[in-house]
């Protein structure tokens, strides 16, 4: 994705020989965002559910989570 964004978005600058330090970094983050989001996608989408580890329904002091009054 990232070579696609570059191409439309920065080698006629790059082929010109016009290309700054700004345009170099402008190059490397069209090429780190994607990346970025892609990775943070799969972690989040890859994410196990919290397990019941308490499956009486007790809390931790061992009272019941229903009003008892």
């Amino acid at each position: 994705m990232g070579t696609i964004l570059f191409v439309i978005n920065h080698l006629d600058t790059v082929l010109a020989g016009a290309a700054t330090t700004q345009t170099w970094i402008k190059i490397a983050v069209t090429y780190l965002v994607p990346s970025t989001v892609a990775n943070i996608g799969l972690l989040l989408g890859s994410r196990r559910p919290p397990t019941n580890t308490n499956p009486s329904g007790l809390g931790a002091a061992g009272a019941s989570s229903v009003d008892q009054n």
